[in-house]
């Protein structure tokens, strides 16, 4: 049955390429063909082109979509990713805060294979399903909603794992602008440049003020012998949260309840405190959001 459609619709059954009918040659602009046999014995599939090579689909018609629940290739190159292509390009904002929201999970695919299945076949399938990584696409959604698409025939959600490379690729690029910034800071503070308009309040950046995870930083300065200030950030959904400084024994020292939410700090004061080494916790909501240790010098 020779298949001469501008577009040739594919359907993969248990992992294998599956073309209605028994058998159907594929043109690809080429003298040699790809050959498709169905097959009902779970046995492997008839693909074959007599010199093991060829095209699948052609550049004037090309093949929109394939199902499947793996491919094996050797190579894989994305023509569409040409300039000339694409229209209406745009950055990529606000990837590092999002990335930073993004949960990645480790799971088991579910089968529904038939019982005529051959029990070696299917243990085959359903190990082969166990300890992916991945994401949870409705997650993803909420985030990335350009990289989720819903199937219409059978309504599962997909997600574009190609897609996240040029999200990660901008969310390291705001990282690593954030870790420059940090630096010119920390060397002009060295060479006593650094002005006091220029030191930043807290060391979370504008991303994690939008976070709704609860942060606590390290003292700075740490070793400190006058003072040292302690900088937070809590969330709006936060109801009740404390510093607590502990000295090395456990036995706690102080208790500072934080009022504010956002970003703030509170100051630790040395004539406080005997020299030494101490640990302070932050507890937000009944919970640990970090502990730190301090040092404080004579």
């Amino acid at each position: 049955m020779s298949l001469l459609l501008q577009m040739v619709y594919f359907r993969v059954f248990l992992r294998v390429l599956y073309v209605n009918g028994s058998w159907a040659n594929v043109p690809n602009g080429a003298a040699t063909q790809w050959n498709f046999c169905t097959y009902d014995s779970y046995n492997d599939p008839c693909i074959s082109s007599g010199n093991m090579w060829g095209v699948l689909g052609q550049s004037g018609h090309q093949l929109w979509q394939i199902y499947s629940d793996q491919i094996y290739l050797n190579g894989t190159l994305l023509s569409t990713s040409d300039e000339r292509v694409k229209t209406n390009l745009r950055n990529i904002d606000s990837s590092l805060v999002k990335v930073r929201k993004v949960k990645g999970v480790k799971f088991d695919m579910k089968y529904n294979l038939p019982d005529t299945m051959p029990k070696g076949k299917k243990n085959k399938i359903i190990n082969s399903g166990k300890n992916r990584l991945g994401f949870i696409a409705q997650d993803l959604k909420v985030l990335f909603p350009e990289l989720v698409h819903q199937d219409d025939s059978t309504g599962l959600y997909r997600v574009d794992y190609l897609g996240m490379i040029p999200v990660l690729v901008e969310a390291l690029k705001d990282q690593q602008n954030q870790i420059d910034s940090l630096k010119q800071l920390i060397n002009k503070k060295g060479s006593g440049n650094l002005k006091s308009a220029e030191i930043p309040t807290t060391v979370e950046s504008a991303d994690i003020k939008t976070s709704d995870v609860a942060t606590l930083s390290q003292n700075a300065p740490n070793p400190f012998s006058q003072s040292t200030n302690i900088a937070y950030y809590l969330p709006g959904t936060v109801q009740n949260a404390t510093i607590y400084v502990y000295d090395m024994n456990g036995v706690q020292i102080k208790s500072i309840p934080i009022a504010s939410k956002g970003n703030g700090s509170i100051t630790i004061n040395g004539y406080e405190l005997r020299s030494g080494m101490y640990l302070y916790t932050l507890i937000a909501d009944g919970k640990e959001v970090a502990t730190k240790r301090m040092i404080l010098t004579q």
